[in-house]
C-alpha cells in the first residue's frame, strides 16, 4: 500500500476513533487508542475486509510511524492494547504541520522515508515536499533507535531570491 494512502487512512483513522487518557497497571497513557477499536473503525469505514486484513493494515501503519505502543512493547494487535499516533505525543516539537493534515489537505508533492547516516547508527525519517508552504518536512521518529519515547519534526523552508 502506498505511504500517502496509509497517511489518509491514518489521518481518517484519528479523526473518527475514541483518543483519551488510558490507564494501565496504575500508570496514566495520554492521549491513546484501543487496537481492537482502530481494526472495527477499519471494519465500518470500509478499509479492511476483515480482522486480520485490519491487524496487518494497522501494523503497515506503525511500520511508517503513524502511530506507535506508548511504550514500544507491542506490535498492532486486535485487543485491548493502546497505540498512540505521532500527532498525540508529549513533546512533540516543531514549526510544520503534521503529516496527516498534509495527506488530507492533499498539499503533498512527495512523500517517503529518508535514511540518514549518523555517527554510530542509521536513522529513519519520513519525509514530506510540501510546494504550498514552500518547504521540505522532516518528521524525526526516534523511536527507531527504541532509546526515547519522544518523536519529533522540523522544518527545512525553501529560500526565494
Amino acid at each position: 500500500m502506498h505511504e500517502l494512502k496509509l497517511a489518509r487512512v491514518s489521518a481518517a483513522m484519528r479523526a473518527g476513533i475514541e483518543i483519551k487518557n488510558r490507564y494501565y497497571l496504575l500508570k496514566q497513557h495520554e492521549n491513546c487508542f484501543l487496537g481492537r477499536e482502530a481494526i472495527d473503525w477499519m471494519l465500518s469505514n470500509g478499509q479492511a475486509r476483515n480482522r486480520e486484513e485490519g491487524v496487518f493494515l494497522g501494523q503497515l501503519m506503525m511500520d511508517y510511524g503513524f502511530f506507535r505502543h506508548p511504550v514500544d512493547a507491542h506490535r498492532f494487535k486486535d485487543d485491548k492494547i493502546f497505540y498512540r499516533f505521532k500527532e498525540d505525543e508529549k513533546g512533540a516539537q516543531g514549526s510544520g504541520p503534521a503529516v496527516a493534515a498534509l495527506v488530507a489537505q492533499r498539499k503533498i508533492l512527495k512523500a517517503g522515508l529518508l535514511w540518514k547516516k549518523g555517527l554510530l547508527k542509521w536513522g529513519q525519517r519520513y519525509t514530506v515536499i510540501a510546494p504550498d508552504h514552500h518547504a521540505i518536512f522532516v518528521y524525526d521518529n526516534q523511536t527507531v533507535r527504541r532509546d526515547s519515547s519522544t518523536s519529533h519534526h522540523s522544518c527545512i523552508r525553501s529560500h526565494e531570491d
